[in-house]
């Protein structure tokens, strides 16, 4: 919703391009935190590594996509003020993911027990 706001507030849009970009990260993050929650409700410890790899894509997603920016903001197909939202709520999803890895791995048995 913030995000929205900020759109809404500085007058611009994401391009299509932009918005399918989220929305592929988007998919890809609720996965990982799907994942994470069997791990936890579950104790699906064997679903760690597939968290991980889950991870390791919406990471590399990100990656391509704030780059996928750079090359549109380098052709002038977008805004720049839009452009600087767009990495941000990249940068977010991604982090949502990283913790959602955080919080499986952390559930992991200890070595000890």
């Amino acid at each position: 919703i913030e995000f929205a706001d900020r759109l809404k507030q500085a007058r611009v849009t994401l391009s299509a391009t932009a918005v399918e970009e989220l929305k592929t990260l988007s998919s890809a993050v609720k996965k990982t935190l799907d994942v994470a929650y069997r791990i936890f409700d579950e104790e699906q410890f064997d679903l760690v590594g597939q968290a991980a790899e889950l991870e390791q894509s919406v990471d590399d997603m990100e990656e391509q996509f704030v780059q996928n920016h750079i090359d549109r903001l380098m052709v002038a197909a977008c805004d720049p003020l839009g452009g600087v939202i767009f990495a941000d709520m990249c940068t977010d999803l991604e982090r949502c993911s990283d913790q959602a890895m955080n919080i499986a791995e952390a559930l992991l048995p200890s070595r000890e027990e």
